[in-house]
């Protein structure tokens, strides 16, 4: 019979022990006194809680595991899925939120002193069952012999509308040579995730500028008219427009949820020459952290309809980009909808 496959889902967190250098027994108050620097050795970063712990055992057997789970779009959340990837365990199926903290704990453990924990529950408090994957849980529990096991076919996604008009699977936006929005759409009509991008690019810049790359926005929101001007335009002077420009309604940049990104130098960052600069490099390798995904990959032209475009990058917040950060899917693929 063909092996299970395990599920754990539930509490996960960053245990953090500090390790103390004197092993000389003191009691509490000595130990910790108001104002006092305490010299420490390096400390131990590992994964706790019930996901980790049961999951983490469960590979060691040899069992075909997947962890669900949620952690916050910090530091702390990288470092879980970093420590997950250590294990050869895929963060896929880890959700990384906005707006809440990753669980962590810290351990201290002085000489002779039993151990004192602090610890911050953070997105454990938010995750429910609703965040949970019931299909493949169901499938898990699916025994099946290896020899009358059938590939069959993912059940194609059918995105639906939302209030203001425009399609979406799971409360992602789609915008794209099938589904479309009307003349009458703007950013307005999603301004909160509007205004969540806005900061996740501003916060994204600003640590790029850190690391020595430079880029800046060239074309974020355009409203339908502004569309339809570039398309027409583009018609009159360009071959194959349909593979590099969207028609009217059925451009992501109606809804100001696009970025197309330019270098430090125009002359050398622009268009097609941007894979090439260290901006590209920068974007291809943190993007993700902020929410962004490169929204036309390379060799995609038959999901998308696009050609490869290093520039234009787009907002779907860290759930998804973390699952995408490899750069190789496109959102299609993703929500099923190609």
């Amino acid at each position: 019979m063909g092996k299970k496959k395990a599920i754990a889902a539930g509490h996960i967190c960053l245990d953090i022990t500090p390790a103390f250098k004197s092993k000389e027994e003191k009691s509490i108050k000595d130990l910790f006194r108001p104002g006092q620097l305490i010299a420490m050795d390096a400390a131990k970063v590992s994964l706790g809680g019930s996901v980790s712990n049961t999951g983490i055992g469960m590979k060691r057997l040899g069992a075909d595991v997947e962890l669900m789970g949620m952690v916050g779009n910090d530091a702390f959340g990288q470092m879980v899925l970093n420590e997950l990837e250590k294990y050869d365990i895929s963060p896929d199926s880890m959700i990384v939120r906005d707006g809440v903290g990753t669980s962590y704990s810290v351990i201290l453990a002085p000489a002779g002193i039993d151990r004192i924990f602090l610890h911050c529950s953070g997105a454990n408090d938010t995750f429910t069952l609703d965040d949970i994957d019931l299909e493949k849980v169901k499938e898990a529990n699916q025994e099946k012999s290896e020899k009358t096991k059938v590939k069959k076919e993912a059940k194609k996604i059918k995105p639906s509308k939302d209030k203001n008009g425009a399609y979406n699977v799971n409360g992602t936006i789609i915008v794209n040579k099938k589904y479309g929005l009307d003349e009458n759409y703007t950013y307005k009509d999603n301004q909160e995730l509007y205004d969540e991008a806005t900061e996740a690019f501003e916060k994204m810049q600003k640590d790029a500028e850190k690391d020595g790359a430079w880029f800046h926005i060239v074309s974020r929101y355009r409203s339908y008219a502004v569309q339809n001007w570039v398309y027409e335009s583009y018609k009159k002077e360009r071959k194959n427009v349909d593979t590099f420009s969207a028609k009217p309604g059925y451009s992501e940049h109606q809804t100001g949820l696009a970025f197309d990104l330019n270098g430090e130098d125009p002359r050398t960052s622009v268009k097609d020459k941007f894979e090439f600069t260290k901006e590209y490099e920068w974007l291809r390798n943190n993007a993700y952290k902020y929410g962004f995904i490169l929204r036309y990959p390379k060799d995609k032209i038959d999901i998308t309809g696009y050609k490869f475009e290093p520039w234009h990058y787009r907002y779907v917040g860290a759930n998804i980009s973390y699952k995408l950060r490899e750069g190789n899917a496109t959102l299609e693929e993703y929500l099923n909808i190609y």
